[in-house]
């Protein structure tokens, strides 16, 4: 699965950035195989938005995404596809950002063009504090995307699961995220449990069936 931010470099015409699942994290430049889940629309990265999500991005930099937002930029601000500072706080564990952004009235709701939410984002790859914060700021623990692993692990409960990010789906169960959910793949929590024998987890459907 790619997940397109939608941010054109120049001299790449033909690429864009994306999350590639096999290594998490990592930011590559590359097509977007999937064209039912990519951002056809074009993103001038020479936008205020766009330089700041750059900025964090290559160099780990959240200074301009902070001078923004004390300039007044609304935290929801979004670029064409919808990557906010919000999604990229998640995705590269800048606590203190997302701190600053809820603070602010951050929607941690908010979607870019596949659905995605930062709850997703934190989640999948393993930022347990962000995502502890965003689901206490009112974050949906149930949000469902058409893209997410296609299909087969499209919820933030699927996607820590298959990460095995086990605090994750921790802090998701104590947040109210649905443990019985089954998606139209038939994956549910409980089969990646087992299938991964997952034996720290089986405590959550020894209790649900008492």
């Amino acid at each position: 699965m790619k997940l397109t931010l939608g941010i054109k470099r120049k001299n790449q015409n033909m690429k864009k950035i994306v999350i590639n699942v096999a290594f998490f994290w990592s930011i590559l430049i590359t097509s977007v195989s999937h064209a039912d889940c990519a951002c056809d629309k074009e993103n001038d990265p020479g936008t205020p938005i766009n330089q700041a999500i750059l900025s964090i991005m290559d160099v780990r930099d959240n200074a301009l995404a902070l001078k923004l937002l004390d300039e007044g930029m609304d935290p929801d601000t979004t670029n064409a596809c919808g990557a906010g500072l919000l999604l990229m706080s998640a995705y590269y564990n800048d606590i203190y950002l997302a701190q600053e952004l809820l603070s602010k009235g951050a929607d941690p709701n908010i979607t870019n063009f596949s659905g995605e939410t930062p709850v997703f984002a934190a989640a999948y790859i393993s930022r347990n504090k962000i995502l502890e914060m965003l689901l206490m700021a009112g974050g949906n623990p149930n949000p469902e995307s058409e893209c997410m692993e296609d299909k087969k692990h499209n919820t933030p409960l699927l996607i820590a699961a298959a990460n095995n990010n086990i605090d994750g789906i921790k802090i998701l169960a104590e947040h109210g995220a649905n443990i019985h959910y089954i998606n139209s793949e038939g994956y549910s929590l409980e089969r990646i449990v087992n299938e991964k024998n997952i034996e720290e987890l089986y405590y959550l459907f020894s209790s649900s069936e008492e």
